[in-house]
């Protein structure tokens, strides 16, 4: 199984968000963001179930190296991820898209 994926617009932002701050601070540690997210995700598209549920049926995939998880739940044969999150932040924001 290999779903298309899809961002809702929030995650959307969060991620451009926390590119650009990562550039900023330092273009090669994008890059590597970039390339952890972009491999979580292609883990999770590939094997949807892999990751635990957090809350009612979106799952957590933490971001290998970053304090960022990715939550995201399957719809309709789509990867659709609702929050590209940092760890600090309250849960209370990505849980409220569930």
């Amino acid at each position: 199984m290999n779903l298309p994926v899809r961002f809702r617009r929030l995650a959307r932002d969060e991620y451009v968000a926390a590119l650009a701050w990562h550039a900023a601070a330092w273009p090669e540690l994008a890059e590597r963001f970039e390339a952890a997210v972009e491999a979580v995700l292609a883990e999770a598209a590939t094997n949807p179930e892999r990751f635990p549920i957090a809350e009612a049926d979106a799952r957590e995939a933490a971001v290998p190296g970053f304090p960022y998880c990715i939550y995201y739940r399957v719809q309709r044969d789509t990867l659709s991820v609702l929050a590209v999150y940092h760890q600090s932040r309250s849960p209370e924001g990505w849980k409220s898209r569930v």
